[in-house]
């Protein structure tokens, strides 16, 4: 079974529009070739008033017989065409609610092999639990990269799309098993800190700038990374997903300053700034 990726989708909606195109030709077809034989009955009962045109019986059953042939052997082909129709159909349908079952009950990221957005309800309902229950702190992490769609015009999708995933590598060598990486946005992922409380996320906050200064010095890719990280510890009886916005316009706040430096940066050594 082929992967769902958007090539595989736009592949089967090309599909479905030839299914529509072959039903259109079939059905012309047999109008076709009712249009003939009418024509032709029509030439034999009603014959040309300028031409006498006489029907000789004894062509009748030749001619009767080669009509049924005819209009058989066009039976025989558009029967067999019009199951190989509904057979492409209901793969094609197959393929499509499996697509839909997939992107539905996934809950990893195909390109970064960690939790998907669609499962954060599921992450932070279990965690929270548990950090309620055995009385340990909370601290959600939002970790904010090079924007991807960037990259993808600048170096193509592919290499955008290895650069998330190394990305997502450095996050899951830097923080525990325990902690719940989830990617947020094209650009954003959140961690989920269990067991950690504000001062001990900002001490794996700089472990991570290690992690990320290593990787800038082995690196073969054409840029650095640069992650911009915004942290707030979890309360017990506060909303969870109001901490999640205020973290998202913190980290796009800090993120649109470094970009700001950046592009001063560049401005004043052209030849020396970093993609």
């Amino acid at each position: 079974m082929q992967p769902y990726t958007p090539e595989r989708r736009q592949e089967l909606s090309r599909e479905v529009r030839a299914l529509s195109s072959r039903d259109l030709q079939l059905w012309s077809l047999g109008f076709m070739v009712m249009l003939v034989l009418a024509s032709g009955i029509l030439c034999f009962l009603l014959p040309n008033a300028r031409a006498s045109v006489k029907l000789e019986l004894r062509y009748v059953p030749q001619l009767s017989m080669g009509l049924i042939a005819m209009v058989l052997l066009l039976n025989f082909y558009l029967i067999d065409k019009r199951r190989e129709l509904d057979k492409s159909r209901r793969q094609i349908i197959r393929d499509l609610v499996l697509d839909e079952g997939f992107d539905r009950f996934a809950v990893l990221d195909p390109v970064t092999q960690v939790f998907r957005r669609t499962h954060l309800h599921q992450v932070l309902d279990r965690e929270l639990r548990r950090a309620n229950r055995e009385g340990v702190p909370v601290t959600l992490l939002m970790v904010k990269h090079r924007c991807i769609r960037k990259l993808a015009t600048l170096y193509g999708g592919a290499t955008a799309d290895a650069f998330v995933s190394e990305v997502a590598q450095v996050l899951q060598q830097n923080f525990r098993g325990s902690d719940r990486i989830i990617r947020y946005s094209d650009s954003e992922f959140l961690v989920v800190l269990t067991g950690t409380n504000g001062r001990q996320a900002q001490t794996a906050c700089a472990r991570l700038q290690e992690y990320v200064d290593r990787w800038n010095l082995h690196t073969d890719m054409q840029w650095e990374m640069c992650l911009t990280t915004a942290a707030g510890e979890y309360h017990p009886g506060s909303g969870p997903f109001e901490l999640i916005a205020s973290l998202c316009d913190r980290v796009a706040e800090l993120a649109a300053a470094c970009e700001q430096s950046e592009a001063a940066i560049e401005q004043a050594f052209p030849a020396t700034a970093g993609v």
